[in-house]
């Protein structure tokens, strides 16, 4: 087998040193294709370095290119869910704010209904009658029930608030 030339050795290094400075092939394979006596060989082996480079290179892209649209679907999916959270929490609030007013509305009218009731009692000189007598009972007893209820409350968060100020100065 004959040797080469130093003209065809400096073409086989001129193709190493510019496929390198592109990118087109690593390090290892310039040492490989540099140590191949046979100036063909050598030029082949730099051609399918070169593909192989070129493939990796492309499946790399398509990875990343997968890999973008991933985190992008992933993405919208966590902002639809964010909307959707938004909305459920938006739609409560207005429930509990109607429920709120419905109740606080109720509670007026049997109010009213009772300050009437003890008005015309009161005005006439009538006692109330028993159904009237039982209905009133029924609603200063709960008023009052309620008003024992938030001052346990209140007494239930002070204690608290004092247990977390112990706490805080030790």
């Amino acid at each position: 087998e004959v040797m080469p030339d130093i003209s065809e050795r400096q073409f086989v290094e001129s193709m190493i040193q510019t496929a390198l400075s592109a990118g087109m092939i690593e390090f290892e394979d310039a040492f490989r294709v540099r140590s191949i006596k046979n100036t063909k060989l050598a030029e082949m082996y730099l051609t399918k370095a070169k593909k192989n480079k070129q493939k990796q290179k492309m499946e790399e892209a398509k990875q990343n290119s997968e890999m973008n649209a991933q985190a992008q679907q992933q993405s919208a999916m966590v902002a639809e869910q964010a909307r959707q959270q938004t909305v459920q929490a938006e739609t409560q609030g207005k429930l509990a704010v109607t429920t709120t007013e419905m109740k606080m509305k109720q509670e007026l009218s049997q109010q009213e209904f009772i300050q009437n009731i003890l008005l015309k009692s009161y005005e006439t000189g009538k006692p109330l009658t028993e159904p009237l007598q039982a209905l009133v009972d029924e609603f200063f007893t709960k008023k009052q029930q309620e008003q024992m209820a938030m001052q346990q409350q209140a007494m239930q968060e002070q204690q608290m608030a004092e247990a977390q100020a112990a706490e805080g100065q030790q």
